[in-house]
């Protein structure tokens, strides 16, 4: 996550939206996910985490885009369906994780969006 953070970051500067590596790295992520998920349910705080921030830059506005304002602000990568299905997935596993309220007031607020 942090290579596919990194190079969004980047692309944002630049004013583009996705470029090819940051969309390798995220699928790279998404499939390092699902790797692990394969061998069982893993709701540990890596894998929260990574999934919440796979759901937060499909929507998060980007305050760093030129011309950025909040009437017509500009997404990080504006999925909704991909942050749909991430945020399932993240509302899933904090279920069976034990609830919202089981996790650290960190990864609390990392998955607050």
């Amino acid at each position: 996550m942090i290579l596919c953070s990194s190079a969004l970051y980047v692309d944002v500067q630049k004013g583009n939206l996705e470029s090819q590596e940051a969309l390798y790295h995220k699928v790279e992520a998404i499939h390092e996910v699902n790797r692990r998920l394969q061998h069982g349910p893993d709701m540990s705080n890596a894998i929260i985490g990574t999934v919440s921030y796979l759901a937060k830059i499909e929507v998060k506005p980007s305050c760093h885009v030129a011309g950025y304002n909040s009437d017509s602000a500009k997404f990080v990568l504006g999925n909704q369906e991909m942050w749909l299905i991430h945020m399932k997935g993240l509302v899933q596993m904090i279920e069976l994780r034990g609830g919202f309220d089981i996790l650290s007031r960190g990864l609390q607020k990392k998955t607050c969006m």
